[in-house]
């Protein structure tokens, strides 16, 4: 037989709430643990919605945030991700609200994740604090249901601990990275780009001449070449200097860039005072368009030129429009305009010509 305070203490024992053992393990075993750990329940809020209120924590969190031990008991976890004065750690806005997009999820379909937090000190100093959170067994708890045996009871464990120095040690590499980016980048374009005028070079015109080639002939679309050259250039330079010159070369490159519409459109400096376009998809008509809206800009300039016959700098242009095919090679298309260009020369400069392609097959046999 049982005597009555035995019965007593056991029926005591059986009737305590599995929450209760689960927090005294966890408080014998982890109290003094260095780490921050904590025990939250899920809860609605029609406000925030979900919202993790503390019902257990160590010591370790405690000293982690600055706050006296029990201080936050009742509170929301979520209280530490609101600065108490303006933070001056420059952060990745994108990357906390990832973060933050994880640890919604891991709450909503109560699983584990792993994420770093902002969060503030009573203080009010910001730390980057990892923190993996785990779902407890609501087996552990007594079942499905909650005390009041309503709706079940969701909890979560919480492993909580200060990684700044490892957030900013990755921070300071992925700068470091973006600025080699940046330098490589720079490094690019300084390869493929003429230095005076600020457009493409000849070598990054020899390398997509050959790709338009191969996207032409497979569209089966024309392309067009036009070649200019600088009337009189050698005579400009003798008369102004050498400084002058490569003002002009400058704005000649610039107002050719004006008549470009398409960002296919290419433009490069061919060598000297000559420069290329590349243009894909013109019809015949067009071109003659082109060509003589770029030398009007030109002329439009304005700029003294003693030794030309208008007065001004001018230039001459060549310029073919044709199909690309296995028949024709893309070293003889540029042939063709270079001697419709001095065909212009020819013909009394400031004028533009057009080249008509051979139709039978250019290839040496």
């Amino acid at each position: 037989m049982i005597e009555s305070e035995d019965y007593e203490a056991s029926t005591t024992q059986a009737e305590a709430h599995p929450l209760e053992e689960l927090r005294g393990l966890v408080e014998a075993g982890v109290r003094s643990a260095q780490e921050g750990i904590v025990i939250a329940q899920l809860t609605d809020n029609s406000v925030t919605d979900l919202e993790p209120m503390i019902v257990f924590a160590n010591r370790g969190f405690y000293r982690l945030c600055g706050y006296r031990e029990g201080e936050l008991q009742g509170h929301s976890l979520r209280s530490l991700e609101a600065p108490r004065i303006p933070d001056t750690v420059a952060f990745d806005i994108e990357q906390v609200a990832q973060e933050t997009r994880l640890l919604r999820e891991a709450y909503e379909q109560f699983k584990a994740c792993t994420v770093d937090i902002r969060y503030y000190r009573k203080g009010g100093t910001g730390f980057w604090c990892e923190l993996k959170l785990s779902p407890i067994d609501p087996e552990m708890l007594g079942g499905s249901h909650g005390l009041d045996g309503g709706k079940p009871d969701r909890y979560f464990i919480y492993h909580l601990r200060d990684v700044s120095e490892r957030v900013e040690q990755t921070r300071k590499l992925k700068e470091q990275y973006q600025r080699l980016e940046l330098a490589q980048e720079e490094m690019r374009q300084l390869a493929i780009t003429d230095g005076l005028t600020k457009i493409y070079n000849r070598r990054f015109f020899d390398q997509q001449y050959q790709l338009y080639w191969n996207t032409a002939m497979r569209s089966q679309m024309q392309m067009g070449i036009f070649l200019l050259d600088i009337d009189a250039f050698k005579k400009y330079n003798d008369r102004y200097g050498h400084q002058e010159g490569d003002v002009v070369l400058a704005k000649v490159a610039a107002t050719i860039q004006t008549r470009l519409r398409r960002s296919t459109d290419l433009l490069a400096r061919y060598g000297g005072e000559e420069f290329v376009v590349l243009v894909q998809d013109i019809k015949r008509d067009e071109g003659a368009v082109l060509a003589e809206g770029i030398l009007e800009s030109i002329r439009d300039l304005s700029i003294p030129h003693l030794d030309s016959k208008s007065g001004v700098v001018t230039a001459s242009l060549g310029f073919v429009v044709f199909t690309p095919s296995a028949d024709l090679q893309p070293s003889r298309m540029l042939v063709e305009a270079d001697q419709a260009l001095y065909s212009a020369k020819r013909k009394g400069r400031d004028a533009a010509m057009k080249a008509e392609p051979l139709v039978f097959p250019l290839r040496s046999t």
